[in-house]
């Protein structure tokens, strides 16, 4: 764990042009618990698996990503960092957001026709 803070770190402190090349975050995560907008979470069982790639990215990682979801094709995404919030709209047109929470969490929010949801997951982070 403590190597993939430091190599976060040291992606962070990279020049833009470093990070944005080969600069691939993969994540396979499962769902903890999910969440509706205006009731209770609840335990929730799942798995996902994202990968998020630097398209152009300013000196601090914000900019343009490309992001897939399971086997979905890539969708255009804006970052506001390395670590995210990502935001992309789905193929279905639900915005989405997915941002990296702790070294091994990460939080997805849809918001859909139907109302928004709010997925809690555990996540091996791979850069």
């Amino acid at each position: 764990m403590r190597m993939r803070v430091a190599l976060l770190l040291a992606v962070a402190a990279a020049p833009a042009p470093l990070r944005a090349e080969g600069a691939r975050l993969e994540m396979t995560c499962d769902i903890v618990s999910r969440c509706q907008a205006l009731g209770p979470c609840a335990a929730a069982t799942g798995a996902l698996r994202f990968a998020v790639e630097p398209e152009a990215l300013d000196r601090h990682g914000s900019g343009d990503y490309s992001i897939w979801v399971d086997d979905s094709p890539g969708r255009p995404a804006r970052g506001l960092a390395r670590t995210g919030p990502f935001n992309w709209t789905d193929a279905e047109g639900a915005h989405q957001s997915l941002a990296l929470t702790g070294p091994q969490s990460a939080l997805r929010i849809r918001q859909g026709d139907g109302g928004a949801e709010m997925d809690l997951m555990r996540c091996e982070v791979l850069y």
